[in-house]
């Protein structure tokens, strides 16, 4: 999604916009790690939304619908949708916890454990 800016001196600026949808069974993240994905969604465009999936009735879930990643095959569909209407999908993952399919499928696949190191090169350059 582009999102057009018009600056005071008649110029444009089209910045990426960015949604994250964040299955909580299958990517259980720390308030560290749920920080450090904002600051990366947030380094890619401006972030217009977050989606968590969660199970209500597991009481370790439903804290998460406060704190945001999956490796679950039932992603396949939706990532194949958003990159027919032209979307660019990154997917985090828990290692040992991601559909092959899913990791082919993405247009950028890490694991949510590498997040710090992405956010430390992403700062220094």
């Amino acid at each position: 999604m582009l999102d057009t800016h018009i600056t005071s001196n008649r110029t444009s600026h089209k910045q990426l916009n960015v949604l994250i949808y964040w299955d909580y069974q299958n990517a259980k993240l720390n308030l560290e790690l749920a920080k450090l994905l904002l600051v990366f969604a947030k380094s890619r465009g401006r972030l217009i939304g977050k989606n968590i999936y969660y199970n209500s009735q597991c009481e370790d879930q439903a804290a998460a619908k406060n704190n945001l990643a999956s490796g679950d095959g039932d992603f396949v569909n939706l990532v194949r949708n958003l990159q027919n209407l032209g979307k660019r999908v990154i997917i985090f993952a828990q290692a040992g916890n991601v559909k092959q399919k899913l990791k082919e499928l993405a247009d950028e696949f890490y694991f949510i454990n590498k997040l710090p190191e992405l956010i430390d090169k992403k700062t220094k350059s």
